[in-house]
């Protein structure tokens, strides 16, 4: 039946049903949720809070100050 569903374009196929377990187990973003087809929804407080987020917003900034 899930193939059917597959074929159709009404179910995730194998890749898509792959990404979205990943999204949904990863320990990175425990808000991360896949919902519809394809869209990933996600806490914006939880990524401003984030370490790496915080490095790689400066090293942006920096690249926009210095193409100014």
């Amino acid at each position: 039946m899930t193939n059917v569903l597959r074929w159709l374009g009404l179910a995730p196929s194998e890749n898509e049903q792959r990404i979205i377990e990943l999204v949904n187990s990863s320990n990175r973003a425990q808000s991360a949720r896949v919902v519809g087809r394809g869209t990933v929804m996600i806490d914006v407080q939880q990524i401003r809070q984030d370490p790496k987020f915080k490095e790689l917003y400066k090293k942006a900034a920096n690249i926009v100050i210095e193409n100014k």
